[in-house]
């Protein structure tokens, strides 16, 4: 009878073991939105929908003063991989290009090696597609951005939104 317990106690551990090391968890499938973006810039969230039809969320209002700039900075939450193919939208309104932005957006790898950049300009296209998913490597990215006003408003509001190719 002891010998029936400690066996019993034995495999109802091994197999929760096992299904912790070697079971498969089921998901529902997510909305777009993969992580979020944090910026010291935004002071409440708000949404719009872009020109393409698409929900961004506020992140700031770049502003400048003279030779004084203030960009909207920020990072993406959450380290990512190449694999995941992951792509950051900046909605950036261009109001008749008076309030005209510059951006870039930085991969930085964790592990050592080149630090990947991608800039844009939102002159004649409002909606900038940043794609992630050709990063080198299997290794894990930081992703910092930095926007900044250039036009003649000397401002610019910045929105965004996350998606992940499937």
């Amino acid at each position: 009878m002891l010998k029936s317990k400690k066996f019993f106690r034995l495999s109802v551990v091994l197999t929760l073991i096992f299904t912790m090391l070697f079971g498969t968890t089921a998901f529902a499938k997510e909305a777009s939105v993969v992580a979020s973006i944090e910026t010291s810039s935004a002071s409440a969230s708000s949404t719009i929908v872009g020109p393409d039809g698409y929900t961004y969320t506020y992140l700031g209002t770049a502003t400048r003063n003279g030779a004084t700039n203030y960009p909207v900075e920020g990072h993406y939450t959450q380290l990512i991989t190449a694999s995941q193919k992951v792509h950051i939208v900046f909605y950036c309104p261009n109001n008749n290009r008076k309030d005209l932005v510059q951006g870039e957006v930085e991969a930085i790898p964790m592990m050592g090696g080149t630090v990947e950049k991608y800039s844009f300009l939102n002159y004649s296209n409002e909606v900038s597609d940043i794609n992630l998913s050709n990063l080198p490597g299997t290794g894990q990215y930081r992703i910092d951005f930095s926007i900044y006003a250039i036009g003649t408003s000397n401002s610019g509001a910045v929105y965004y939104r996350v998606y992940q190719d499937i």
